[in-house]
């Protein structure tokens, strides 16, 4: 880790570094710096166990600035569970600056979701499996992708839908888990005579 004193002041100020999940395969790297002197790259290294790091991706640094600048990158081939990123600055005299590292848990799940009866009238079950089960999100959309009911916040992993407004056709469920897991199916809805 780097350490400053008076003759030796840092090349850059890091505003924030960040890791995000935004899908099952990807998890986007976002860094902004307020001052860059002498700035030469950017390494991001990842480790599985957070003590033995492997480079990931280099990007060159603007070099000299004092306004706020932002950079990303996306990790497309994440590790499957933890995945430990920190953010190196090496300065054209080879000085290394070092952030903190953060961590993405990108657990591969089987996840999927049952929908029954299918098709379906008035009212459906929606049964979750290896998702999370607090405040995700259950859309119903049509078959041009308009969405016609949005439930957010919906708790448990058997989920009671009311679709009476819905005419006869065929839908998409979809569900937003709160870690990013998206998983759709497809539901058919019948006229009830």
């Amino acid at each position: 880790p780097a350490c400053s004193s008076a003759n030796n002041p840092l090349a850059i100020r890091l505003n924030y570094f960040t890791a995000r999940k935004i899908n099952t395969q990807q998890v986007q790297l976002n860094w902004s710096t307020a001052i860059e002197q002498d700035s030469k790259e950017f390494t991001i290294e990842r480790s599985a166990d957070g003590i033995n790091f492997s480079t990931l991706i280099k990007i060159a640094a603007h070099g000299n600035s004092t306004a706020e600048l932002k950079y990303n990158t996306t990790d497309y081939n994440p590790l499957s569970g933890k995945n430990f990123y920190r953010l190196i600055e090496t300065g054209i005299n080879g000085n290394k600056t070092y952030s903190e590292t953060i961590v993405v848990n990108m657990k591969i799940v089987n996840a999927s979701m049952d929908i029954f009866p299918n098709p379906a009238y008035g009212q459906v079950a929606i049964n979750l499996n290896d998702l999370p089960v607090f405040n995700n999100t259950v859309s119903v959309l049509d078959i041009s992708g308009k969405t016609m009911i949005t439930q957010t916040q919906v708790n448990g992993n058997a989920i009671k839908l009311n679709i009476q407004q819905l005419n006869p056709g065929t839908y998409i469920i979809k569900l937003v888990a709160t870690d990013g897991t998206t998983v759709q199916n497809k539901m058919i809805v019948v006229d009830h005579k």
